[in-house]
């Protein structure tokens, strides 16, 4: 019968690993420029690409994104294309614990119109709140939350007491927008409609994400 999802995506990682580090960031380019090409054939005005369906990365996988984002290939397609991903490999020592650093330059900053978030939650509020003060204070925060209140209360003990600067919760996880959006014809995933976490010029807010 046919290959199942997860087998495919399992063989996918397999490859993905088994090559050196040049072969990956060939690879993590060659997706980028492959997925924009795609949208705009289909005519979309804004391309993205979100990295990573969970919330961890490794030390290749971040060093791989890094290399292929700030590649010539992927800074020359026009429009450009806006990539984001959610992460908690950040604050555990070293090594994988710490990946996401990876893809950062010296100033703690993403790549050009790279949005990459702080995941965190309750259990973890002390290390956020340690990246936060630190190579990841220029970082916004997703926050997983019951309700939207917890989401601000937990928001603001990360950031030491002080308020976000700028903070909405997901529209999807509050009922406000459904995960398919229909405009002038054309539907859209909620995340390429709403935007929020992947602005087209400055810096991302942060996001409360609701327990469902």
């Amino acid at each position: 019968g046919r290959p199942s999802l997860a087998a495919a995506a399992g063989r996918r990682w397999e490859e993905w690993h088994a090559g050196d580090d040049a072969y990956r960031a060939a690879l993590a380019t060659a997706l980028l420029v492959y997925s924009h090409g795609r949208q705009v054939a289909h005519n979309v005005a804004a391309p993205a690409f979100r990295i990573n369906a969970s919330g961890d990365v490794d030390t290749a996988t971040a060093a791989a994104w890094a290399t292929a984002l700030r590649s010539p290939a992927v800074a020359a397609l026009t429009p450009a294309l806006s990539v984001w991903l959610y992460s908690r490999s950040y604050g555990r020592g070293h090594g994988n614990g710490d990946a996401l650093r990876h893809l950062l330059d010296r100033h703690g900053r993403p790549p050009p119109r790279c949005h990459a978030y702080l995941s965190s939650d309750a259990s973890m509020i002390p290390r956020t709140r340690v990246a936060l003060q630190g190579t990841y204070r220029r970082l916004p925060v997703s926050m997983l939350a019951g309700d939207v209140d917890e989401g601000r209360r937990l928001l603001a003990l990360a950031r030491g007491g002080d308020a976000s600067p700028r903070v909405i919760a997901c529209p999807v996880d509050v009922g406000r927008m459904p995960l398919a959006v229909t405009r002038r014809g054309r539907t859209v995933g909620a995340c390429a409609a709403c935007r929020y976490c992947l602005p087209a010029a400055g810096a991302a807010g942060d996001v409360i994400f609701v327990q469902r």
